[in-house]
């Protein structure tokens, strides 16, 4: 939180950008930062939002549920995504990245498809859930495509809505 009788200006000059003044920086709707917690690690009723996980949808389904009952006010899944590239396809990327080292094994669920299949589950997991914490399993390759192809999908499902202060 902002004291202003101890407020720093940053005025930084530097080869590729510059800063003048403070970091102004408006305050969350809420009056404070977004507090997150994993089901099972904490009470479900002190965090703002709930990350469930789980393997398939009906098990985040059920966990979503029991957060629910007792007391989230919001729960999100965290999903693991990778989807087809125009050169590979999820399944063959992820066998790439794994032939460099031990595979990581999350127990988050796994979308490795195309961006309509994922839709798809992702539609199903709507029904239970206030939203989805994305896990791009490369980020400069999934992102784009989440937001590209995935996002409008869902949007004009009426899934997801924009702010209207982004517009």
């Amino acid at each position: 939180f902002l004291e202003r009788d101890r407020l720093h200006y940053v005025n930084f000059e530097g080869d590729t950008f510059s800063v003048k003044g403070p970091a102004i920086v408006p305050r969350p709707p809420q009056g404070q930062l977004v507090v997150f917690g994993r089901y099972g690690e904490i009470d479900p009723r002190q965090p703002d939002v709930v990350l469930v996980s789980g393997d398939s949808v009906e098990t985040i389904a059920q966990s979503a549920a029991k957060a629910r009952d007792e007391g989230a006010s919001l729960v999100f899944a965290e999903v693991d995504v990778a989807f087809d590239t125009p050169n590979l396809s999820a399944a063959q990327r992820r066998t790439e990245l794994n032939s460099y080292g031990n595979a990581v094994v999350t127990g988050r669920l796994l979308l490795a498809a195309d961006p309509g299949e994922a839709a798809v589950v992702l539609k199903e997991l709507a029904g239970h859930l206030d939203g989805v914490h994305f896990h791009p399993l490369v980020i400069d390759e999934d992102l784009p495509v989440l937001a590209k192809f995935v996002l409008p999908t869902l949007s004009k499902a009426g899934l997801v809505t924009r702010d209207a202060r982004e517009v």
